[in-house]
């Protein structure tokens, strides 16, 4: 997570009125185990359990448009499970190019990482952002 104790982002009165309508939507979904972790999770980061959904749910929005081309192309996304970053790695006519281009950079990274939890992965996604796979740590 980017948040530290000293950078929450919009502190003020209306940013924090939306953390909360963003926190108790998400809070009604989620199982006692699930608040607990969120709960644990930004006080070990120093934020409000707030500030953590919000941060969370700007990165899922980002990600989801990351995975869509709007020129019809199929896209291949670098995933860094450790450092919590993704990118855009690039684009392809074809699926059977970027399911190919996927693998090959997820296996290439894999002797870099201990296991699939810190790894840097690359997924191939059709031209409306469905996942169409690269995850060979799961040998699909």
């Amino acid at each position: 997570m980017n948040l530290s104790r000293k950078e929450q982002p919009n502190s003020s009165p209306a940013g924090q009125c939306c953390r909360t309508a963003i926190y108790n939507s998400m809070v009604l979904k989620l199982t006692d185990d699930d608040r607990r972790t969120i709960k644990d999770m930004a006080e070990e980061l120093g934020v409000t359990p707030e500030s953590l959904i919000a941060e969370m749910q700007e990165k899922h929005d980002r990600v989801e448009d990351l995975r869509k081309s709007p020129d019809g192309k199929f896209r291949v996304i670098g995933i860094d499970k450790y450092d919590r970053e993704d990118w855009l790695d690039s684009e392809y006519d074809t699926a059977e190019e970027a399911l190919s281009v996927a693998r090959e950079k997820t296996r290439t990274c894999m002797h870099l990482a201990s296991d699939a939890e810190v790894a840097t992965v690359f997924y191939a996604y059709d031209p409306e952002g469905t996942y169409l796979g690269g995850d060979v740590w799961n040998d699909e």
